[in-house]
């Protein structure tokens, strides 16, 4: 993730799963928004499974967008959760 700015403006996304440091998809998606010139970040969120409802909630609220779930995530989550 060499290379990215942030400021106010850019669109942070990310995947969210356990655990989430051997996945490919920070370093794909970024390779790609840098080549577009996209204001934008994907990030490895490592949210443990006890965690799960409040790092959602969390997310939600600091507007972070485009989350994908891991599959044993997405079997824990409850749509009222997103």
């Amino acid at each position: 993730m060499n290379n990215i700015s942030f400021s106010p403006d850019t669109i942070v996304t990310g995947l969210v799963a356990h655990p989430a440091k051997h996945s490919f998809s920070p370093s794909i998606h970024n390779t790609a928004a840098s080549l577009l010139g996209l204001n934008f970040v994907f990030l490895a969120f490592d949210v443990l499974p006890e965690n799960l409802e409040s790092s959602l909630a969390g997310m939600k609220a600091f507007n972070i967008r485009g989350l994908n779930l891991s599959l044993p995530t997405k079997r824990r989550c409850s749509p009222s959760w997103i």
